[in-house]
């Protein structure tokens, strides 16, 4: 990790603030109990209004929505019930949100255009261009297969409950946590260096198969990760999709289409943490905190294994499945 730094510290002009200072401001107040009523509420009348599609839609949606790995995180969660258009999910956590500024009254979360404002349909957006107008660090394809697999493979998670090993971060639970992933590495890779890079966020009516869920399908309204730009293509690290290798923006996106309603993609600022922060500016959310928000998850990604009838201590230790097969 220390050779890439070296490199890019050396050899590389930023954009804007070099990534390496843009960590480490608190993003508002932890969360209070006026907010976690009214934030019940909020998902009684979302379950009421979505008795409009029919009571199966209904009890599932609300009830997921309500879901404990959603609640304790200090960003929207990304799960969407499968039955559920994703619009209905985004304006259920819009209003959600809003009650959480109200509170937090930080007006770096509401000025600006958010990274929801800011998305187009796919066939409107040119990643590569979008990547050249906002003077993307150009990396080797060389580097960006090297930085995926460190950030992949690097051990640094506090596990409250196992403190005798460090956990990476939730590959092996995609349900929920892509922004905590996202922002942790970037933090991991660049922090101290002088590299300009982005994130994509997806929006629509998501669905990735995946062999880490009961059902072999993940559903989110919106998805974001790291994106990198290489002289002939945009690639993106989410080894919650794909733990092998980096995708094209292309394939990426492809794996998470659904014909029926085109998705929308925003190219944001690396710092940009979750739909309704400010996609130019990015935001402050500390390392910590997204740090909290996967830590919180690490119990989730335990569980999730021992329900598929696989083995979380290797898999989470030293034997994950895209290193090594099982002794």
């Amino acid at each position: 990790m220390s050779k890439i730094n070296s490199y890019f510290n050396s050899s590389v002009k930023p954009f804007g603030k070099p990534i390496g200072q843009s960590f480490g401001q608190p993003f508002g107040q932890p969360f209070g109990k006026s907010f976690a009523t009214r934030w019940r509420l909020t998902a009684l009348v979302f379950a009421v209004a979505m008795g409009v599609v029919g009571v199966s839609q209904a009890t599932p949606s609300a009830r997921a929505l309500s879901a404990p790995s959603a609640r304790a995180l200090s960003a929207p969660s990304a799960q969407r019930p499968e039955a559920t258009d994703w619009r209905a999910v985004r304006d259920f956590r819009r209003s959600q949100w809003r009650d959480r500024w109200d509170q937090t009254q930080n007006p770096a979360a509401v000025s600006g255009r958010t990274a929801l404002d800011s998305a187009q349909a796919t066939e409107a957006v040119s990643v590569m261009a979008e990547l050249e107008k906002l003077q993307a660090t150009i990396f080797t394809d060389e580097q960006v297969v090297e930085i995926f697999k460190n950030v992949r493979d690097l051990r640094f998670l506090e596990d409250s409950q196992r403190p005798d090993a460090k956990r990476r971060s939730t590959w092996l639970f995609p349900d929920d946590g892509c922004f905590a992933r996202a922002a942790l590495m970037i933090h991991n890779a660049f922090a101290g260096s002088v590299v300009v890079v982005q994130k994509i966020f997806s929006f629509g009516n998501l669905q990735v198969k995946t062999p880490n869920t009961p059902s072999g399908t993940v559903t989110w309204w919106y998805h974001v990760a790291p994106v990198l730009r290489t002289e002939k293509a945009a690639f993106v690290l989410d080894p919650a999709m794909d733990p092998i290798a980096p995708l094209t923006a292309e394939e990426w996106l492809l794996r998470q289409g659904d014909d029926q309603l085109p998705l929308r993609l925003a190219i944001c600022h690396a710092t940009t943490y979750e739909p309704f922060s400010n996609c130019e500016q990015g935001s402050s959310v500390s390392n910590e905190m997204a740090e909290n928000d996967q830590s919180y998850l690490l119990t989730s990604e335990w569980s999730r294994l021992v329900d598929l009838g696989r083995n979380p201590e290797m898999e989470l230790g030293d034997f994950p499945p895209w290193l090594a097969p099982l002794p």
